[in-house]
């Protein structure tokens, strides 16, 4: 299974809470925040690490960007993550997470340019304050400018009220792609076919839909999701499909709406 080769990172107050719930399926994961009262809301959680002189950070990026080289222990543990995959979870918005997810990014590749690095950000809503929109534009610019990053998925808060679904929603998805031991006489989509789909920079949708509602499926994977809505340009890298029922899935129609791709 993929999930052997994962590490998961939470970063600031929504990457702990999601992160959490992947230590709580068995990932090995690792979890900072600068804030004190962040933490204890995340109750027994293993791996948190607080960083030191840094209770919370007021919005302020440039507060944060100081924040590794005055905490290194916590840059030493990151130093000796062995995975093959990591997933940076952090918020756009905020400024624990939205400094360091991209200053860990880069750091990690220093460390090993083989491995995959991919970053999950979390969007703020659109009624939030005009600074967490300002965080988010610095935030994307540099997600943009690492070169060497794999897949981003682009977790949207305007997608539900409740915050918590969407979490979970993420968790369910992610979990269900990496763990997923399914066979097939005909066709596989094996873990390097998944290691591939992972590593192809751009924006990666996962979407999971019982038997009844596969005439939902292209809604699923444009509108209809818990992700940022796709630059309507008809440029898709990989199309993969993981098919339960006994007979095939017709992908024309995915196709029809987001794009010829490089494979299915």
């Amino acid at each position: 299974m993929l999930k052997n080769k994962v590490t998961i990172i939470g970063l600031g107050n929504a990457g702990c809470k999601i992160t959490k719930e992947f230590q709580n399926l068995g990932y090995d994961t690792l979890l900072a925040n600068g804030s004190i009262q962040d933490i204890k809301v995340l109750g027994n959680a293993a791996n948190v690490y607080h960083l030191e002189g840094y209770d919370g950070f007021g919005g302020d990026r440039s507060k944060a960007m100081n924040c590794l080289s005055d905490n290194m222990e916590f840059v030493e543990k990151l130093r000796q993550i062995k995975s093959e995959i990591i997933y940076l979870i952090f918020s756009t918005g905020g400024s624990t997470g939205s400094s360091l997810g991209t200053i860990c990014a880069e750091l990690l590749l220093e460390e090993n340019e083989d491995r995959i690095v991919c970053c999950v950000p979390v969007l703020p809503t659109t009624d939030e304050p005009y600074v967490k929109h300002k965080n988010t534009f610095q935030c994307i610019k540099e997600i943009d400018n690492l070169k060497e990053l794999s897949s981003c998925i682009f977790i949207d808060n305007n997608k539900s009220d409740d915050l918590k679904k969407i979490n979970s929603s993420f968790v369910n998805l992610l979990d269900a792609f990496l763990t997923d031991s399914s066979y097939s006489n005909k066709n596989n989509f094996d873990s390097s076919e998944r290691i591939e789909m992972i590593k192809d920079k751009g924006a990666m949708i996962i979407s999971k839909l019982s038997t009844e509602k596969l005439d939902k499926l292209v809604p699923s994977l444009t509108t209809d999701n818990i992700f940022a809505p796709l630059q309507n340009d008809s440029i898709v890298g990989n199309i993969g499909v993981i098919n339960s029922l006994a007979s095939g899935i017709d992908v024309s129609s995915v196709i029809g709406a987001l794009g010829k791709p490089l494979n299915v």
